[in-house]
């Protein structure tokens, strides 16, 4: 749940007329807000329980101008864009708290192409965060296997609450493992003069703001993690090493973009990490109306008897991996998915 300062301080870096706006909304709006959204030339709206609210939300909007993007940011930067130059050429702002700024606008590209800057703002998502104590009870018992933790990936679209499940399973094992959380954007931990900002356990050790395949290696070398946690893989570079450390032995609580499991099968860095079996488990979050449903998934490969009358899926594919509903909550019956199939007739 939000406190109120948590509202107060994301609200805190808008313009102040939006500011205004935005603290007309009811305390049950502001307990469920999860971003502003400026688009320039648009009305000011905020995201509260997957609903869009105008703001202010009783009377005509008001009407986002550049000016309050270029102001928005100004605060963000504490008026030094120059120093963010790096992350705002990735399209985003790390802030205080765990908050995060995404950016869009009219870009300036170098030679290759590649994102300098920006040469003027057309719209930003200030998104809020939070830390839900609790959320990941119900799934732990099916997130782990006889030697414990089975290699835990997170599934969900962007805004799901993939961050704050990742976070409470960091402050749980961190309980009884020694944790690396890879918070390459803050987002995790949110250390603020090396301190985190949220609870992540009591022997989990934090890399920020560097890139996650570095700090995976520098943790393998120092740090002596028996589980690694890092937000949003995407790339073959930051799978490269995580398919090394799990040859060392660490296994991983990671996220990922998408709506159902068989998404992971689309994308090459998932269907290596799963080939490389460095994942055993799979929570997906679902979105129903202003709840979130919560599945778990055991990955397995494929029994031949389970292949019969697929031969097109995994022709194509080349997996032969089967996802096992383990869990949902609410509960609505165990379901497998095989090679990208729901209830496939060979099952």
């Amino acid at each position: 749940m939000m406190k109120e300062n948590d509202f107060e301080q994301a609200a805190a870096f808008l313009p102040d007329r939006l500011r205004q706006a935005a603290r007309q909304m009811t305390e049950e709006q502001k307990e469920q807000c999860e971003e502003f959204r400026l688009r320039a030339g648009q009305p000011f709206a905020a995201c509260c329980g997957g609903q869009i609210v105008h703001l202010p939300p009783q009377g005509p909007p008001q009407i986002v101008t550049r000016e309050d993007l270029e102001l928005l940011v100004a605060r963000c930067t504490g008026r030094s864009a120059h120093t963010y130059a790096r992350q705002i050429a990735q399209g985003y702002l790390s802030l205080p708290g765990g908050r995060r700024l995404g950016l869009c606008g009219e870009g300036i590209v170098d030679q290759r192409g590649e994102l300098l800057s920006f040469r003027s703002y057309t719209g930003a998502n200030l998104r809020l965060a939070r830390q839900v104590r609790g959320v990941a009870d119900p799934l732990l018992p099916y997130l782990e296997t006889e030697e414990g933790p089975g290699g835990v990936l997170i599934l969900s679209p962007p805004g799901g609450g993939k961050t704050t499940l990742l976070r409470e399973l960091v402050r749980h094992y961190s309980q009884q493992y020694n944790v690396a959380l890879l918070d390459e954007r803050g987002e995790v931990a949110a250390c603020r003069d090396g301190v985190p900002q949220y609870d992540v356990g009591p022997h989990t050790d934090v890399n920020t703001g560097w890139e996650k395949s570095q700090a995976i290696q520098a943790a393998l070398r120092a740090l002596g993690p028996q589980l690694m946690a890092a937000d949003e893989i995407t790339t073959e570079k930051d799978a490269d090493a995580i398919i090394g450390a799990h040859g060392c032995g660490c296994r991983f609580l990671a996220t990922a973009h998408g709506a159902e499991p068989q998404d992971l099968l689309r994308r090459p860095v998932y269907r290596r990490l799963l080939e490389a079996g460095v994942f055993g488990r799979l929570a997906v979050i679902r979105r129903r109306g202003r709840q979130r449903q919560y599945l778990v998934y055991g990955i397995r490969e494929a029994r031949d008897d389970e292949m019969a009358g697929g031969g097109a899926d995994f022709s194509v594919l080349r997996l032969r991996w089967v996802f096992d509903q383990l869990y949902a909550g609410p509960a609505d019956g165990g379901v497998k998915v095989l090679c990208g199939r729901v209830g496939a007739s060979a099952i």
